[in-house]
């Protein structure tokens, strides 16, 4: 009797944190920029190690776009959002930072 008391324990907790790690799942992601590089250099369709910054309201993404195999990034891009990122506005890359964006050099790394 008791072993399947403990069975049935060990069940039940086992059930409650599949059920809870699913819950975390539900966050809906929106797609704030696209890599628009193609340099035959680095892998595209890539935008990698973002960071963000919030204040109030605001908020400050930042990416690499564009990734290099062995590091380095084609480009740094950001996107802000004024509404807590309810929405956002268009996507910018950093000007003449590499020959991706007008500078020879070849990458940026963030």
């Amino acid at each position: 009797m008791r072993r399947s008391r403990r069975t049935a324990l060990a069940a039940a907790v086992a059930a409650f944190l599949v059920t809870a790690g699913v819950a975390g799942a539900n966050v809906p992601l929106t797609m704030v920029s696209a890599d628009p590089f193609t340099n035959t250099t680095s892998q595209h369709a890539t935008e990698l190690e973002p960071d963000t910054f919030a204040f109030g309201g605001t908020v400050v993404a930042t990416f690499q776009v564009g990734r290099f195999f062995n590091g380095g990034a084609s480009d740094i891009g950001f996107v802000r959002s004024g509404n807590g990122g309810a929405s956002w506005d268009a996507p910018g890359f950093l000007p003449g930072m590499t020959f991706s964006s007008g500078d020879p050099s070849s990458r940026m790394s963030g």
